[in-house]
């Protein structure tokens, strides 16, 4: 983009999260001669409604350089970061709070707008479990519950029926997807 650009062109998602400011995506795509085509970006921009001017005060560049034709979001999250969805599009990007990114991610189709927010995975199912007897008393038990995000740690219970069940050994922590 060209150094000191103050204009935006075929934005997508304007949203004010607190008073005077305003967020949006910059599609920048292919517009007229009036608005030449330059890479798309997502944009903070503080309003003086007193002298009716805006200020861009964040510019999220992807490098390389994005050009998306169409659609996009800039969302900004609780802590400063902003999630930049590309449009058209195949790819999103998390910025830090001081604009650098944090991750960026593709997908295998294209994205309108993509959002982070807080989720609680809470199956409507039972957990799944394996176990595999050893020599003597040894047992090896796997335990997984797809989707959830509560489980801290696992406890084995063992008992001679289902309304007689002890824990057997110590729990043990959940550790990556099982």
């Amino acid at each position: 983009k060209p150094s000191g650009q103050q204009w935006f062109c075929y934005q997508h998602h304007a949203r004010q999260p607190k008073p005077n400011v305003v967020t949006l995506f910059d599609d920048g795509g292919k517009g007229p001669s009036a608005c030449p085509n330059h890479a798309s970006r997502g944009l903070t921009l503080t309003l003086d409604t007193a002298s009716h001017t805006a200020t861009i005060t964040r510019d999220l560049t992807h490098n390389p350089p994005l050009h998306a034709s169409l659609w996009g979001s800039n969302q900004t999250l609780p802590n400063g970061d902003a999630l930049v969805s590309w449009g058209g599009l195949k790819e999103i990007t998390e910025f830090n709070a001081a604009s650098e990114p944090n991750f960026d991610m593709s997908f295998s189709g294209r994205t309108y707008r993509a959002f982070r927010s807080p989720w609680t995975g809470i199956p409507d199912y039972p957990p799944a479990a394996a176990a595999r007897k050893h020599g003597g008393n040894a047992v090896t038990v796997w335990a997984s519950w797809n989707g959830d995000t509560q489980v801290k740690s696992w406890q084995v219970l063992a008992g001679s029926s289902s309304s007689s069940l002890s824990p057997v050994g110590r729990p043990v922590a959940k550790t990556g997807f099982q």
